[in-house]
């Protein structure tokens, strides 16, 4: 039951967090963010190291892999931010307050 205007459509990650206060219960929660983080690294890992295999057979080898890596390291570092309580406004960190304001 987020706080939302009326007819707004709730997104999923909004109602797993009502759902955890609803029951009590951050369990079921932290394990399925946990689970979609884990498996966010791995497909992007084994993509990167898939390319990695192939980079030095040709030029367009050599770009797919580093668009994969590119890709698999800003979804890490996107995360790595996130869980450290800091955000990125064009380009810059700044760490984020439990208010969600922003220090600068």
């Amino acid at each position: 039951m987020g706080i939302k205007p009326t007819g707004t459509e709730v997104e999923p990650g909004i109602s797993a967090a009502d759902k955890a206060i609803e029951t009590g219960s951050v369990d079921d929660l932290a394990k399925d963010v946990s689970a979609q983080i884990a498996k966010g690294i791995l497909d992007r890992f084994k993509v990167v190291m898939e390319k990695k295999n192939h980079a030095d057979e040709s030029i367009e080898a050599g770009r797919e892999y580093v668009e994969s890596y590119v890709t698999f390291i800003h979804y890490v570092e996107k995360l790595h931010l996130a869980v450290s309580g800091q955000v990125v406004h064009h380009g810059e960190a700044k760490e984020a307050t439990p208010e969600g304001h922003h220090k600068h």
